[in-house]
């Protein structure tokens, strides 16, 4: 959401948050969610295991008490909804997908820290590393290069670098 080319789509947030009521946003989301609208024409797809979880849930009371915050809000720039306490994740990601609905415009996915927290970090923070998710996914990639059709040099090299993370 911070790309540079997401400007529209942070206009789109403000735009919708200074003309909606939170009682509307929250119908909003739950139509969302209800119609399955999220499985939306994303410009690049994300192939993931079966047994990966991707959560579409939302705590409707939590995000309509975050909407009615930033309803109460000034809201003139993208940072006052990021800047806005209890406003997280979720909140973003729900305003992520009405946007996508009623403006039809996405989330850019070339964000350079997009992977940065992907398994944890060693620190902690955001929570420390899930030993066990970062491995299957390395034995993920490793069994997706021992697939594809490219030279033994290319496999080689590709493997050198996915051992260097273990």
């Amino acid at each position: 959401l911070i790309d540079r080319k997401c400007e529209n789509l942070q206009n789109n947030f403000i735009e919708y948050l200074n003309s909606s009521k939170p009682d509307e946003m929250i119908e909003e989301i739950k139509n969302i969610v209800e119609k399955e609208e999220i499985i939306l024409k994303f410009e690049k797809k994300l192939i993931l295991p079966s047994h990966h979880y991707v959560d579409t849930k939302f705590d409707m009371k939590r995000l309509y008490k975050n909407f009615l915050k930033l309803k109460e809000k000034d809201i003139k720039i993208f940072n006052d909804i990021v800047l806005t306490e209890g406003v997280g994740i979720k909140t973003l990601k729900a305003l992520s997908l009405i946007s996508q609905v009623v403006y039809g415009d996405l989330p850019s996915f070339n964000d350079p820290a997009k992977f940065s927290y992907a398994f944890g970090g060693k620190d902690g923070h955001p929570y420390p590393i899930d030993k066990k998710i970062y491995d299957e996914t390395i034995n993920f990639l490793k069994s997706i290069v021992d697939k594809a059709k490219i030279g033994d040099r290319e496999k080689i090299e590709i493997f050198k670098k996915l051992s260097f993370l273990t």
